[in-house]
């Protein structure tokens, strides 16, 4: 949310921590924090699942996708592929 309001609205990132009650060094910490493994992971989930759909050259569904993913869990990239507008 600070990120957005920084760079559509240029508000300057001090106020708003103040006003949302989350200290400055935090924001900050959190901003530069390096991304999850779980994270990482589902990156590389959406790319596999979005080469598969261009593989099936865009009719592949869930299931089809999903046998071609099964060394992932069915929510799991289920949900990432929904999530991507991949699959629906």
């Amino acid at each position: 949310m600070i990120d957005a309001l920084r760079r559509e609205m240029g508000f300057p990132v001090a106020p708003m921590c103040r006003a949302l009650d989350v200290s400055k060094s935090g924001y900050y910490v959190w901003k530069n924090r390096k991304p999850s493994a779980r994270k990482l992971e589902e990156e590389r989930i959406k790319v596999a699942i979005k080469a598969a759909h261009e593989r099936g050259r865009g009719t592949y569904g869930p299931d089809k996708i999903q046998d071609e993913l099964a060394r992932w869990s069915r929510w799991r990239s289920a949900s990432i592929g929904s999530s991507a507008c991949v699959v629906r």
